[in-house]
C-alpha cells in the first residue's frame, strides 16, 4: 500500500467533509431504560492565585460516576498550602471532599484514585495520610511520580460511584 497516497487521500477527505460545528453535549444511555442521560457539570471551574478561572469542571457526573477532576492542595484563595507532603495531602482531601459533596457523595463513594507525586520519596508520609482518609475498604488507586502543574507536592484525582436517585 502506498501510504503517502493513502494519508493524503484520508486528509483530502476530512478536508471535504461538512464543516465543524459546536458539538451537541454528549448524552449517554441508561442501561436500564435506554434514556438519554446527560452529562451534569459540578461547580464552578476553580480562580487560581493569579485570579484567572480555570477552563475545567471540578467534578462531572455521568449516570452514576462522578469524575473529580485532580485537585491540588490550594486553600480557597487558590494559593498553595504551606507545609510538607501531609499537610497538603490533608487539604487535597478537604478540597476531594467538597467537590464530592456537590454530587452527594463522600469518600466512601471512591472507587478509583489517581495520585502524583512531585517527590517519591515523599510516598511513605503521603500514604501514611492515606490510609487515614480512608480507614475502611480502599479504593483503587494508581501512584506515580511526576512534576506538577503548580508548584505543589501532590495532586489526587478521583472517581466516586453513587446510583442516581429514581
Amino acid at each position: 500500500m502506498d501510504w503517502a497516497k493513502s494519508e493524503s487521500n484520508f486528509h483530502r477527505r476530512r478536508l471535504s467533509a461538512a464543516p465543524l460545528s459546536s458539538p451537541a453535549p454528549p448524552q449517554l444511555s441508561n442501561p436500564k431504560n435506554g434514556l438519554p442521560m446527560p452529562l451534569e457539570f459540578l461547580g464552578n471551574p476553580p480562580l487560581a492565585s493569579d485570579r484567572q478561572v480555570r477552563p475545567f469542571s471540578p467534578a462531572v457526573r455521568a449516570g452514576d460516576f462522578v469524575y473529580v477532576s485532580g485537585q491540588v492542595p490550594a486553600d480557597d484563595k487558590g494559593e498553595i498550602v504551606t507545609g510538607g507532603i501531609e499537610a497538603q495531602t490533608r487539604q487535597v482531601f478537604a478540597n476531594i471532599r467538597s467537590v464530592l459533596s456537590l454530587a452527594g457523595c463522600t469518600l466512601e463513594d471512591v472507587c478509583k484514585c489517581t495520585v502524583w507525586l512531585d517527590d517519591a520519596r515523599d510516598f511513605g508520609a503521603f500514604n501514611r495520610i492515606y490510609m487515614e482518609q480512608f480507614p475502611g475498604p480502599k479504593p483503587a488507586r494508581s501512584t506515580t511520580e511526576a512534576r506538577l502543574m503548580v508548584d505543589a507536592k501532590v495532586e489526587i484525582e478521583v472517581v466516586a460511584w453513587k446510583p442516581v436517585a429514581a
